[in-house]
């Protein structure tokens, strides 16, 4: 008895090993993805990765981060203003969703902080005088969460 519950316990513990490598080998090659995207398709092939990743592992914030740092890429990339928006406020989705799973994580208050002060950017006259506090508060609660 006592070796077949160790038996269970042992192909228990390896499958849940098994799936978290394999949502580590996820991340990594969607990092690899991400850094080696360099044109607005490709960064938004990441996302759509990234998003599919985060669709699979329902309980992790980091492919939604990801997904994220995805579309503030892609956005970098576009030529026109209002795809460039689509693309920020796609970011800040991932980053609200990233957030109900860790509200208190600074890289994802960081990279929120980034995406809003993209978006601002794009249309700076009109956006800055009212949304740049709010950016400017998510740097410092990310700073006071996490000195380093």
């Amino acid at each position: 008895m006592k070796k077949l519950i160790f038996t269970l316990l042992m192909t228990a513990f390896g499958i849940t090993a098994s799936q978290a490598n394999d949502f580590e080998k996820g991340v990594l090659k969607g990092i690899e993805m991400l850094q080696s995207s360099t044109t607005a398709t490709a960064s938004a092939e990441v996302t759509n990765y990234f998003e599919r990743l985060s669709e699979v592992n329902k309980g992790e914030w980091l492919p939604l981060y990801y997904a994220a740092y995805g579309s503030l890429k892609e956005g970098f990339q576009q030529e026109d203003s209002d795809k460039k928006d689509e693309c920020y406020n796609k970011g800040l989705d991932f980053i609200r969703r990233a957030k109900e799973l860790n509200p208190n994580e600074s890289e994802i208050l960081t990279m929120e902080a980034y995406l809003k002060l993209m978006y601002i950017s794009n249309d700076a006259m009109s956006r800055a005088p009212s949304q740049t506090s709010e950016a400017i508060g998510l740097l410092e609660k990310a700073k006071a969460l996490n000195p380093n």
